[in-house]
């Protein structure tokens, strides 16, 4: 009866409780209409349901949020344990006196002793020596080891996967061990060899013991957590699939998630992925440093790093994106517009990202005074005026976006082939149909020519009118609105109509997720570099006033910047073209030009305004 009237996720989160619920204890519920206060009678047996009482906040030792429908708890009383759009655990940090759960998170000292622990276990196991795991854990570190937990062992040798071991029951101790020696000799992949220990990091991941079903709801919105850890079940069967694996799959959306993992790691019928228990569950996922030194911490597949926004830092991430540039330009000035950093393939051409980035690389070049990227820049714009000037039969696709672009790039190199470009779109304007991010790229190139040109300003003035007239509409219908798609009008009306430009502005900043990201719609959490650097490079024409969102935005792009810690999934081969490029999401390893470019154009907004943040 009393199952009847809560959700799976709140009766999963009560049966975990149940299994360390102490007779103090007292869980506070909110969802968006009730407030409701639960405690466990004793004696207690796990499954047991709470029973409803009366109580004050104040005395819970447990906070459960549906649809995350209040502002979270003091953080210095709180620990969340739990957290997705739909439900949020929190436990009270003082409910707990003596050993710390492991399902609070481990230390960077306990982190480093994890990995120490693995490795040595391999080094044992592939010399043949017995090893013993008391003498190999630090003593202040052997109480929490001695806890159980679930976990999984990965091993990345010169940036290729060659193990990876998911173990159940065992002490986090005795885990690491059978994982890593289990490992080594993973049937799936070549047997690791002694002397390849030393070019191998091991990723170690915690698995925390709530396991919350995913609802259906979820399932329905086609929405992966990339964080997380999934468990898929049905009778005696189960499958895992643990964060690494984003860097060695694309999934096009979740149907195709749970399908791989009810097939692959349950060993059942694709399409039961859809109908079996599925649960999702916080994972504690961290890796050795490339020098094999020191501990990194992992979001969902990318490297939690901790970048400095100073002006020295942002110019050296920035630099290194343009440097990125230059080393996948080909000798004719092309700019392959996508690598992919498993196999090093790129796509072949996409004129309107090969002439926005070149753009970027110049106007970056002469903001920064380097002749490097000037030059890479002019290289493009040989190769462009080619076939979009010169070659007028050469069918280009979407080129009236591309000769915009080409005009910008022009101008930043002095290379007087503007004119002959704003002549072409004008020429076909009146044919276009109406899509913005075209009709904003073309009132911004407009706008700047429009002082010695009547026609062009007349197109300018039209071109401008049509797209504040259907953003104002589309916000008034509350219409699902790309932030991505709009964003360059707080740029193109900047001078004109300086008001309609912040409120713009104001309006992609009011999108902004708390992780520093933008999301790609109005009706979407997911997020990905080019769109967010779309939305920084716009913001920083008034960096100032920006700067909040600005530098949030720019922690979480960098954080997607390939470097030598990130790339550890990466081949050693083709490890140097990577570095410097932005992995497109979380989801989708591939590197796209562009998304270095819109970096780049706001970097050089920013290098010339009078503070960089």
């Amino acid at each position: 009866m009393w199952r009847a009237h809560h959700s799976e996720q709140l009766q999963a989160i009560f049966d975990w409780i149940s299994g360390i619920a102490r007779e103090r204890d007292i869980i506070f519920v909110e969802t968006k209409s009730r407030l409701d206060f639960f405690a466990f009678r004793f004696p207690l047996r796990y499954g047991d349901a709470p029973r409803k009482i009366t109580g004050r906040p104040e005395e819970a030792t447990f906070i459960i949020r549906e649809e995350t429908a209040r502002q979270a708890p003091p953080s210095q009383e709180w620990t969340r344990i739990f957290s997705s759009p739909e439900i949020e655990v929190f436990e009270k940090k003082d409910r707990v006196t003596d050993a710390v759960p492991l399902w609070r998170g481990l230390t960077d000292g306990e982190k480093k002793s994890a990995l120490v622990l693995a490795r040595q276990t391999a080094e044992a196991f592939l010399s043949g020596r017995e090893f013993q795991l008391a003498h190999n854990v630090p003593d202040e570190s052997m109480t929490r080891f001695t806890m159980r937990s679930d976990l999984g062992v990965a091993l990345w040798v010169k940036g290729r996967l060659r193990g990876s071991v998911v173990v159940q029951g065992h002490t986090l101790g005795h885990g690491i061990v059978h994982a890593a020696t289990s490992a080594c000799r993973d049937g799936r992949f070549k047997p690791l060899a002694p002397e390849e220990l030393k070019d191998t990091r091991m990723e170690i991941t915690v698995m925390h013991p709530l396991r919350v079903p995913l609802s259906e709801k979820e399932k329905e919105a086609d929405v992966i957590y990339p964080e997380k850890g999934y468990l898929l079940r049905l009778g005696e069967r189960q499958g895992w699939f643990l964060p690494e694996v984003l860097n060695v799959r694309k999934f096009s959306n979740l149907k195709d998630f749970l399908g791989d993992l009810a097939q692959e790691k349950a060993g059942l019928p694709r399409h039961l992925g859809r109908t079996a228990d599925v649960f999702i569950f916080e994972a504690e996922d961290f890796i050795e440093s490339e020098d094999r030194r020191g501990v990194l911490s992992l979001f969902g597949p990318s490297v939690r790093q901790d970048i400095p926004r100073d002006h020295e830092a942002v110019a050296y991430r920035l630099k290194m994106a343009a440097d990125w540039l230059l080393r996948v330009q080909e000798p004719d000035g092309n700019l392959p517009p996508i690598l992919d950093p498993l196999t090093g393939r790129t796509a072949q051409l996409d004129w309107v990202r090969l002439a926005f980035t070149a753009w970027a690389l110049a106007e970056f070049g002469t903001a920064v005074n380097e002749k490097k990227y000037i030059q890479g820049a002019a290289k493009s714009f040989g190769y462009l005026e080619k076939y979009l000037i010169s070659s007028p039969e050469f069918p280009i696709p979407n080129g009236e976006l591309a000769l915009a672009y080409f005009g910008r790039l022009s101008l930043a190199l002095r290379a007087s082939a503007e004119a002959a470009a704003a002549r072409k779109i004008l020429e076909r304007l009146s044919l276009l149909l109406f899509e913005p991010i075209t009709f904003s790229q073309i009132a911004a190139f407009f706008g700047i020519l429009s002082k010695d040109d009547q026609r062009l300003r007349a197109a300018f003035v039209d071109t401008s009118r049509v797209l504040k007239e259907n953003f104002e509409n589309n916000l008034k219908g509350k219409q699902l609105m790309s932030l991505a798609v709009w964003a360059e009008l707080a740029n193109s009306c900047a001078d004109s109509d300086k008001e309609f430009s912040e409120k713009v502005a104001g309006w992609l900043k009011g999108q902004q997720l708390p992780n520093g990201a933008f999301p790609e719609s109005t009706a979407s959490r997911f997020a990905y570099a080019r769109g967010t650097g779309k939305v920084f490079e716009v913001l920083a024409r008034a960096p100032q006033k920006n700067k909040e969102a600005i530098d949030k935005a720019l922690a979480w792009l960098f954080s997607l910047q390939y470097d030598g810690e990130n790339t550890f999934f990466v081949p050693e081969e083709i490890r140097a073209r990577v570095v410097g490029g932005f992995r497109h999401d979380y989801f989708n390893h591939d590197a796209w030009i562009d998304a270095a470019g819109h970096l780049l154009l706001g970097g050089a907004r920013l290098f010339g305004a009078s503070s960089l943040l």
